[in-house]
C-alpha cells in the first residue's frame, strides 16, 4: 500500500494497513460527519487496492457504504435534535456566509428530496445537506430512502473508478483536480438518474 502515500496522508495508508474494512469504514463515517478528509480521493485508493487484489471489492464497497450512511445519519439526526442553530454553526465553521446558508435552505425547500442524492457529489454540500433534511424534520424513511441510494452510487463509482484507473488514479488528479472529478462524477450520476427515470423505470418497472 505504499503508493497510496502519493495519494493520501501517511497516517490514513497506516490505518488502512493495520485495520483494513474497519478502517475504511471509521473513515469514511468521520468524513461524512464533516472531518476534513479527502473522501473521493480515499475511494479512488480503495479502487486502486481492489485492482490489486489487496481489498475483495464487495467488501470493501460495503464497508465504504456502511460508514458514508453511518455518517450521514448521523449529521441528519444532529440537525434534527439541534434545529437551525447546528446549521449556522456549521456554516460558519466552513467558511459559509449565513445569507449563503439561507439560499442553500432555499435551495433544499425547493427542491427537496432529490438535492440529497445529489449533494453527495458536492465536497462540503453533503455534509450541510444532510443536517439540513434533519432540521427541515424531514421524516427519517424518507431521507434514508433518497440518501442511503446516493451514498451506494457515489461509493460505487468513485471505486470503480479506482479499480479500472489503477495506477493511472494520481495522474486523473493531477490532471483535473479534485473538484472537476467531483464535477466529472456530479454529470455521471445526473446521467444515471435521467436514464433511470426516462428509460429504465418506464421500460422495465412500469
Amino acid at each position: 500500500m505504499v503508493e497510496g502515500e502519493a495519494l493520501l496522508d501517511p497516517s490514513i495508508v497506516e490505518l488502512i494497513s493495520k485495520y483494513g474494512y474497519f478502517a475504511v469504514y471509521g473513515i469514511l463515517a468521520l468524513g461524512m460527519i464533516g472531518l476534513p478528509l479527502p473522501e473521493e480521493t480515499f475511494l479512488l485508493f480503495l479502487g486502486y487496492l481492489v485492482s490489486i487484489s489487496a481489498f475483495d471489492p464487495v467488501l470493501v464497497a460495503l464497508a465504504a457504504f456502511l460508514g458514508s450512511i453511518t455518517g450521514i445519519s448521523f449529521s441528519y439526526t444532529v440537525g434534527r435534535l439541534v434545529g437551525r442553530k447546528i446549521l449556522v454553526y456549521i456554516g460558519r465553521l466552513a467558511g459559509i456566509a449565513e445569507h449563503r446558508m439561507e439560499r442553500m435552505e432555499a435551495l433544499f425547500n425547493r427542491y427537496g428530496r432529490f438535492a440529497v442524492p445529489i449533494s453527495y457529489f458536492v465536497p462540503g454540500v453533503r455534509h450541510v445537506m444532510a443536517v439540513t433534511c434533519g432540521v427541515s424534520k424531514m421524516e427519517y424513511s424518507i431521507f434514508a430512502l433518497y440518501a442511503y441510494p446516493g451514498g451506494l452510487v457515489w461509493v460505487s463509482l468513485f471505486v470503480t473508478l479506482g479499480y479500472l484507473l489503477g495506477m493511472n488514479v494520481k495522474g486523473l488528479i493531477d490532471l483535473i483536480g479534485p473538484w472537476g472529478l467531483a464535477g466529472m462524477m456530479i454529470l455521471t450520476a445526473v446521467a444515471l438518474y435521467v436514464a433511470w427515470v426516462k428509460v429504465i423505470k418506464p421500460r422495465y418497472l412500469a
